[in-house]
């Protein structure tokens, strides 16, 4: 009897050891995202402010710029909450909204660079929405289903280590394959309409306008898959829930800074005369 009390005992432990750990990596991840947006934030404040506040006009692009930065700004603050279901809900709103907000930037984009063709937009719209809705039922379904359950039984002096979690579990490597698509679709649309660009722009428009095509999609779309596949390994592991959701908050995060500065830096070329707006 004593045996088996001692082998639960040690269970429990190695279980509650397990959780704080995770929470721990997770709770690392969030405020390394949490971070890295306030500090680009601050890199980028002087463009921000030229392109957006000393504006007279408000574009559809300004307001997804002003969603995709502050809704990651928010969400970082969140971080320093006690935990909780509801916070919990309130960050996964914040960086699904942050997620659509930087594919939206990406899109219209897309759309500028083949010259606003309706077909292009019908396509873009259609493909957008056969991306989406698998995230958001599963949103949805990881809501109604959102639950604690402690790690370990209970233990004398020791404060039990819960954990927050839904029923989707590793049928969230669907979404993330879904944003690597998108994404994916993204990239080959802007190589191929910019190859022909060489052709058709002076000596002088084409070094800004391609390495701003390039090197700012190629980024985009690299740090995306890399971030997609570390979310599918994690999701994967699906004893660490937690682990998965500071995965997570590192995607939105990448997301955020990634899109805005593409606005900042079309902005910023504009503004010099090379280009025209291609919003």
């Amino acid at each position: 009897m004593s045996s088996s009390s001692d082998t639960d005992l040690a269970a429990a432990v190695d279980r509650v050891a397990r959780c704080l750990s995770n929470w721990r990596l997770s709770s690392d991840l969030a405020d390394a995202s949490g971070t890295l947006i306030f500090f680009d934030w601050l890199l980028t404040l002087d463009d921000e402010l030229n392109f957006l506040w000393r504006r007279g006009r408000i574009t559809c692009i300004q307001v997804l710029f002003v969603f995709a930065r502050y809704a990651g700004v928010a969400n970082a603050i969140l971080s320093f909450l006690p935990p909780g279901i509801a916070k919990d809900q309130a960050k996964e709103i914040l960086r699904g909204g942050i997620m659509l907000a930087a594919e939206l930037i990406i899109m219209m984009r897309t759309w500028a660079m083949w010259e606003r063709s309706r077909r292009m937009l019908i396509f873009l719209i259609v493909f957008a929405l056969v991306c989406a809705i698998p995230g958001v039922v599963l949103q949805v379904v990881d809501f109604s289903s959102s639950a604690k359950i402690p790690a370990s039984i209970p233990i004398e002096g020791m404060k039990p280590c819960d954990i927050f979690t839904g029923a989707v579990g590793r049928i969230w490597v669907v979404e993330y394959l879904f944003i690597m698509l998108f994404e994916a679709g993204m990239l080959v649309l802007t190589v191929y309409k910019a190859l022909p660009l060489r052709d058709s722009t002076s000596r002088h428009m084409r070094s800004k306008l391609l390495d701003m095509l390039w090197i700012d999609g190629v980024i985009y779309f690299v740090f995306m898959i890399l971030i997609g596949f570390l979310n599918i390994g994690l999701v994967l592991q699906a004893s660490d829930p937690q682990i998965r959701s500071g995965g997570s908050e590192l995607q939105a995060v990448l997301h955020s800074v990634l899109s805005t500065r593409i606005v900042l830096h079309i902005s910023t070329v504009r503004r010099k005369g090379v280009i025209v707006s291609i919003y």
